[in-house]
């Protein structure tokens, strides 16, 4: 069996076949068969049923004339449709039969096209007419069925109880969000009062439905073994709606207690404590450090999971004598984010100090006849500074000593402390121990004793040349040996084994027992000559010299032969000259002027002369000067950069005799009033006068003469001269006419078409935040050469412009040129280009903008004033955690949601989110330039630029108030008390991607700890 498929026939006609087979033999055919194609199916697109804002039922009948179709809905904003939808009633009974299907994805107040559309399995497709339908006005709430809590953070042994004393995660498990764009946030506390919120930052798009962990949110901050209500909520602009109320607890959070510390020296100590971890898992440590800042952490290892105070424990070392140290326990469960948590802080006092350095083993390495390295295993420092010193001589008086150059810190055990020692005696034995000294004694090392090596001569092994050449030669000798010394080396060379001259040998100096190959450079010889050489040692153990070696050197120098030039012109010559070599290949050029003096170097196509019989070299020169006489030689370099020239020749250029060319080129860049012109010309025997004629007929009728001639023999030079003040949309003919002394000459004539007017739509700005906007807009080029910017400002005299880094041209027919974008890059186009652009702007400002086209002729194309306002930053933020920008409710600025005593104005002003408790910013004591002085800290938003901070200080909490830093809005901090700001790190901020810095602004008191018993900081901020 076999069949085939058969497509693009015509519906209901008649066709004939036959089946067709072929071998080598012959062919056969079948009998004849028909049939006939259906007719094309009748497609009705009806009315639409049941409009509301989001959903609508499409309707139409189908008469399928015998085929079997599917059916389907096409529908979208433009004719262009995009989204398609099944229809029901897929019967297969004749005449017209009726279908519909409800469309439930749909946009408030959105005018919609829709056709009725059928396939055949053989992808052929019938459409109905284009019909169109507007939905109504947004008018439906969000819907919420269901609500969670993440599962992940659950014990499975104990239901309803979280592994996590301080973390939940919220969830919606069904949400539609309506008509219009839905913030979900929760409500949660521990009483149907609720009292905390936190809001998912990304609203929920339009009519769209979601099933399942639905805009989780993480909880951070609850209270370990708590019971909290907790709801969601779905607000958009048509409603809001909430879950039911539902309840989880956390779970009980480790029990912590700090013991009393053991075991204490002036050195070391024990601390205690006892863990409950409550069947949490945890990484316990204890911190210790001079101050409740500790600094410094100890591990408790394999500490396990229990229900009840189990006893821990850490031994500490490295510590200072006569020093009080706080300690606490520290436990982590390692969620994200961790949850951390302390018991309460202890201290201990060191003993003073009373254990003196001890010293490890000693060994000497590296000895060799003057030097020796001295290494001691281990120098433990004990309770206080310790100098460590290495004593050494050639008996146990020892006299000598080498100080390490470190002094060693308190309770430091060292590992391996080495000095070298230098200008020993060779072939003696020296004795060597380490003594180390702190405030509490001195350790001792055992003596040691090491015998440096026997002195040395220097050495030479066997020399070479490795390059001879007529007046130089490049020698070279094999293992060198300084010896026990510092050897200088040098080159002896002349005519007989007396020698005579000496060269630098490289190197020159080689160090106390190494070995290498050194090399030299021997010149001002004479040709075909034979020459001895050796090298040469010298060092305060003894001296060395080579062999004696000889070599050759080559025949005399080349001798270039310069002769006549030929194809002497008015603009050009040839060069011709011979060399020849017997001393390695040369490379040949000629030097070339109107004096003996030359000045330009020619070099041939083959410069190369590597043959011992005489070898022809020429190079035409051309672009030179009628009537003048021209000085040229022929010259040759060696391998040794030597150069040998042949004798001077001279030649004469002839009359001037050539009119100059010009080819007229098609045009440059276009615009609607302007064009360049374009052209090749070379100017012949003299100076040429260019000349451009243009006008709308080859009559011609206007003129432009270029503004510099071109100098005389000048070649293909291309010449451009631009055209303003012509007419949009008309046909120009232009060429170029070139004049010199000699003639004139006419390039062919050329057409351009100068586009029509370019149309420029300034668009809307988006993106609008508190320091910046998206500027937009689109243009049509027809087929014109501009650059595209915006101009921005506070008045229509704008002030200020923008540019972007790249372009799109949406509907075809358009080049880019140049570096792309705006500003970077030209556009030619005849499609419609949209723009846009960043503009950096100031809060609560109204800005006028629009787009603007330039050409390179001096026209701007400007499109019409458009304005847009922006908000001030502390409205962004309450629009992003509480999804309303008033200074009302929760979202007030003296407002406290969280319920942490710290109101929403400072916390935009510290950059922390309202919803959630947060800290104080931290205060300390610090030493100032040796004075101890009270001291703030906090974290700045760089967003924040409507607001005013002030670090205040006084001796009482009831006043007065002193200002010692001011950081005003947008500004950098100043006052007596500002320390530092440092930059921490770059973070998304305000808009869709733009980036910012994190700092942290450093403030100490003006009034020292020791010149007033009490003293107390504060933070204000103000807008």
């Amino acid at each position: 069996n076999t069949f085939a498929q058969i497509t693009g026939l015509l519906p209901g006609t008649s066709y004939h076949y036959r089946f067709k087979a072929v071998n080598n033999e012959g062919t056969g055919y079948s009998a004849d068969a028909s049939f006939t194609t259906l007719e094309a199916p009748v497609i009705t697109t009806g009315a639409v049923d049941s409009i509301t804002d989001l959903s609508v039922v499409i309707q139409g009948t189908l008469d399928r004339k015998g085929g079997q179709y599917s059916i389907y809905a096409q529908y979208g904003t433009t004719t262009a449709y995009g989204q398609s939808a099944g229809l029901g009633n897929t019967n297969l009974l004749t005449g017209p039969q009726p279908f519909s299907n409800a469309l439930s994805t749909l946009l408030p107040s959105t005018t919609y096209h829709y056709r009725i559309a059928v396939s055949d399995i053989f992808n052929n497709t019938y459409y109905g007419t284009d019909q169109t339908f507007t939905t109504t006005t947004a008018n439906t709430p969000p819907e919420v069925q269901a609500f969670g809590i993440n599962g992940i953070a659950q014990n499975p042994m104990r239901p309803g109880v979280f592994q996590t004393p301080t973390l939940a995660e919220l969830f919606l498990t069904w949400l539609k969000t309506g008509s219009s764009a839905t913030t979900v946030s929760y409500e949660y506390g521990p009483t149907t009062s609720y009292g905390s919120v936190a809001t998912h930052p990304t609203p929920r798009p339009v009519n769209t439905f979601q099933e399942f962990y639905v805009a989780p949110v993480q909880l951070t901050g609850l209270t370990p073994g708590t019971t909290y209500h907790f709801r969601g909520k779905a607000v958009n602009a048509q409603g809001t709606v909430y879950t039911n109320d539902q309840t989880f607890t956390t779970a009980a959070g480790p029990v912590l207690t700090t013991g009393s510390a053991t075991n204490v020296t002036d050195l070391a100590a024990t601390l205690n404590g006892s863990v409950n971890t409550n069947s949490l898992r945890l990484e316990v440590s204890f911190e210790y450090g001079t101050s409740t800042s500790y600094g410094y952490s100890e591990p408790v290892p394999l500490f396990q999971q229990n229900t009840s105070a189990a006893p821990v424990t850490v031994n500490l070392a490295y510590l200072q004598p006569s020093t009080t140290y706080h300690y606490r326990l520290k436990a982590v469960n390692n969620w994200q984010p961790l949850e951390v948590f302390y018991s309460a802080d202890a201290t201990f006092t060191a003993a003073l100090a009373t254990t003196a350095p001890a010293v490890g083993a000693l060994s000497a390495s590296n000895v060799l006849t003057r030097s020796a390295q001295l290494q001691c295993a281990a120098v433990y420092s004990g309770s206080s500074a310790t100098t460590v010193v290495f004593q050494y001589g050639t008996s146990l008086a020892y006299g000598s000593s080498a100080i390490y150059p470190s002094i060693l810190p308190i309770n430091m055990n060292t590992q391996s402390i080495a000095v070298t020692l230098v200008g020993l005696t060779p072939d003696t034995t020296y004795h060597a121990r380490v003594v180390a000294t702190n405030g509490e004694g001195s350790g001792t090392g055992s003596d040691i004793t090491f015998t440096t090596a026997a002195a040395t001569p220097p050495s030479i092994g066997t020399i070479s040349t490795q390059q001879v050449r007529t007046t130089a030669a490049q020698v070279q000798a094999l293992n060198v040996s300084a010896g026990s010394a510092d050897a200088t080396l040098v080159w002896d060379y002349g005519l007989t084994t007396a020698y005579g001259t000496t060269a630098a040998a490289s190197p020159a100096t080689m160090a106390t027992d190494t070995t290498g190959t050194v090399t030299g450079l021997l010149f001002g010889l004479q040709a075909n000559t034979t020459y001895h050489y050796r090298c040469r040692a010298t060092s305060a153990d003894g001296n060395a010299s080579s062999a004696n070696g000889t070599f050759t050197t080559s025949n005399g120098p080349p001798t270039p032969i310069t002769t006549a030039a030929t194809s002497v012109t008015d603009l050009s010559a040839t060069l011709n000259g011979s060399a020849s070599t017997t001393v390695g290949d040369l490379t040949a050029f000629f030097d070339f002027g109107t004096t003996t003096s030359y000045g330009t170097i020619v070099n041939p196509g083959s410069p190369t002369i590597s043959s011992a019989t005489s070898t022809s070299v020429s190079e035409p020169v051309v672009g030179l000067l009628p009537n003048t006489t021209f000085h040229y030689r022929l010259n040759v370099r060696d391998l040794d950069g030597n150069v040998f020239s042949g004798v001077d020749m001279s030649f004469t250029t002839s009359a001037p005799n050539t009119p100059p060319t010009g080819d007229t080129s098609g045009p440059g860049s276009l615009s609607a009033y302007g064009a360049t012109l374009k052209a090749y010309v070379s100017s012949g025997s003299s100076p040429a006068t260019i000349v451009f004629q243009y006008g709308t007929t080859t009559a011609y009728g206007s003129q432009i003469t270029h503004a510099t001639p071109l100098a005389t023999s000048q070649q293909s030079e291309l010449i451009t001269d631009p055209l303003s003040s012509l007419a949009p949309s008309t046909t120009y003919h232009y060429r170029v006419v070139v004049t010199n002394n000699e003639g004139s000459n006419t390039g062919t004539d050329v057409t351009f078409t100068t586009p029509a007017l370019p149309t420029v739509t300034t668009g809307a700005a988006s993106n609008v935040q508190p320091t910046s906007a998206t500027l937009g807009g689109s243009y049509q080029a027809q087929g014109g050469t501009y650059t595209a910017i915006f101009d921005y400002g506070e008045t229509t005299a704008y002030g200020l412009t923008a540019v972007q880094s790249g372009i799109t041209i949406t509907l075809g027919g358009g080049i880019i040129l140049g570096g792309g974008g705006l500003g970077g890059g030209i556009i030619i186009g005849v499609g419609n280009t949209s723009a846009s652009a960043s503009a950096t702007v100031q809060p609560q400002k109204t800005y006028h903008f629009r787009l603007r086209l330039t050409d390179s002729y001096g026209n701007s194309f400007p499109g019409s004033d458009a304005t847009f306002t922006t908000p001030a930053a502390v409205e962004v933020w309450r629009q992003q955690y509480f999804g309303s920008s008033a200074d009302a409710g929760n979202a007030a600025d003296a407002a406290n949601p969280a319920g942490d005593g710290i109101p929403n104005l400072l916390k935009y002003a510290l950059w922390m989110n309202p919803t959630q408790s947060g800290t104080q910013p931290p205060s300390k004591i610090i030493t100032h330039n040796g004075a101890r002085y009270l001291s703030l800290s906090f974290s700045r938003n760089p967003n924040a630029l409507d607001v005013t901070y002030e670090v205040q200080a006084a001796d009482s909490p009831a006043g007065p108030w002193t200002t010692i830093t001011t950081i005003p809005p947008g500004g950098s901090p100043s006052g007596p008390g500002f320390l530092d700001e440092q930059i921490l790190a770059t973070i998304s901020g305000f808009g869709a991607t733009p980036t910012i810095t994190s700092d942290i602004v450093y403030v100490r008191d003006t009034v020292s700890l020791s010149a007033a018993p009490r003293r107390f900081m504060r933070l204000s901020v103000h807008h």
